[in-house]
């Protein structure tokens, strides 16, 4: 398929989980498990919409620390919500490393307080409905980060538009283009008038 600039991460995102899954899925029937394709693609998508991705320090401090992803799964924080606008949720999310080779802890902290009864909410990242939609199996009303990239850029749209008027766009946008300037020339008029 086309993709448009802005489903290229949802499709290098996608590929990569496509990848993970079918390795995954020969790395378990080489131990001998009977798993079908379907089955092992509806249980990664469990566990994945229920993980938190982490990215893990690896390495001496001294040297330069390179990371490694990571999907935890943290009973009862996996059971948290998520709300997309700032102001609604009450806590923050993420892991504190011991970088000398210790491990690490998995930490929720409330950002504010929580009053009695009201559900704790938190944020599962700055994302697009896109990567809502295949990651959680959801989509976040309202969402404030979502955005669409439509066209590469002004020449891609000004030949997409040419291409939709047909015959006869060039003089469209000349004549607009000219109506404009002598609207802004009218404006700049009247403003000198009543200076």
């Amino acid at each position: 398929p086309r993709w448009l600039p802005g489903d290229l991460g949802a499709a290098t995102e996608m590929a990569r989980y496509t990848t993970l899954v079918a390795g995954s899925l020969t790395a378990m029937r080489m131990m001998g498990d009977t798993w079908s394709a379907a089955e092992w693609r509806w249980a990664m998508s469990q566990v994945h919409s229920r993980t938190f991705r982490v990215e893990e320090p690896a390495g001496n401090v001294n040297d330069g620390i390179t990371c490694h992803t990571r999907r935890l799964l943290v009973p009862y924080v996996d059971l948290l919500n998520h709300d997309s606008r700032e102001d609604a949720w009450q806590c923050e999310w993420g892991c504190e490393w011991d970088t000398g080779g210790g491990g690490g802890s998995f930490v929720v902290r409330a950002v504010r307080d929580v009053p009695v009864g009201e559900e704790v909410l938190i944020s599962y990242g700055e994302r697009s409905d896109r990567h809502f939609f295949l990651f959680f199996g959801f989509l976040p009303k309202p969402n404030p980060h979502n955005a669409v990239t439509l066209f590469g850029g002004l020449e891609e749209a000004a030949t997409w538009y040419e291409a939709l008027c047909g015959e006869g766009a060039a003089e469209a946008w000349d004549a607009a283009r000219l109506l404009a300037v002598a609207q802004v020339r009218t404006e700049e008029k009247e403003e000198e008038r009543e200076r």
